[in-house]
Order: structure tokens, then sequence, then C-alpha cells
């Protein structure tokens, strides 16, 4: 397996991207923020049902990513980056019900509800994300973080 800390992803960024999974993750939660952003930025309108479903889906997916033990060992030593893990899996979770929720009868209240949720989740998980990089070492993981 991969050594993960100190791992620096600049002398040959694709082939150890590649065979980090731990990147991979965050290139996914990175793009994952971005979708919530825009969706937050679009209230009090969502996708189509269908780009919801898939979003939602890709949401509960990385919700569990982030309470998977075995992922999580990798940040034993930093206390933080476990505690924001697991609190990003409980927003996300909370997230999936505020948008069906949202969906099923939009009203303002539901509306700044969920932007607000929404904005929680994705400073959260980027903010997680940049201690997650730092933690590990990556020289290109600390720059992207906070795109």
């Amino acid at each position: 397996m991969t050594s993960h800390r100190n791992h620096d992803l600049s002398e040959n960024a694709d082939a150890d991207l590649e065979e980090c999974p731990i990147a991979l993750d965050h290139e996914a939660d990175l793009v994952l923020c971005g979708d919530l952003e825009r969706i937050a930025d679009g209230l009090p309108r969502l996708p189509s049902d269908l780009a919801l479903r898939q979003l939602t889906d890709r949401l509960h997916h990385a919700s569990d990513r982030w309470r998977d033990p075995a992922r999580g060992a990798l940040f034993a030593g930093i206390g933080a980056v476990s505690d924001a893990r697991n609190t990003d899996s409980v927003h996300a979770e909370d997230v999936i019900e505020a948008i069906w929720q949202h969906w099923r009868k939009p009203s303002e209240a539901t509306t700044g509800q969920l932007s607000y949720m929404l904005r929680a989740l994705f400073d959260g998980r980027r903010r997680a994300l940049a201690l997650e990089r730092l933690w590990l070492g990556c020289a290109n993981c600390q720059s992207s973080a906070s795109d």
C-alpha cells in the first residue's frame, strides 16, 4: 500500500493520484462540494429530479466514506480530522433529508434552512480536506483543497 504520510504528489501527480485512494476521495469531495455550492447558489430552484437523485446518492456514498474506520485510520493521530469526518458525515445525511424536504414542499423557510445547511457542509468539508491534506503532506493536495 502506498504510504500517505508525507506523500508528495508533485513528483508524478497522475501516477501517484491513481495509487492514492485518499487523494482520489479528496478530488471526488471537492467536486461534490462544488456541486453543493451550485445548488445553494441556485436556490430556491433545484436541479432536475434525476440530477438531484444522483447528487444525493453521491452525498450518501461520501458520508459512508467519511465515517469508514479504515479510511479514518490514516488520520488517527489528529483528532480534529477524525471529528470533522464524523461531523461531515452526520451533516451530509441531514442535508440529504433537507434537500428532499425542500423538493417535496419548497418554501421560504426550507430555502433558508437548506442554503445554510449546504453552505455549512461544503465549507466544513473543504476545511476538513485542507487539514487532511496537510496531515498527509501532499504538496499538490495542500493547494487544491481550498479551491
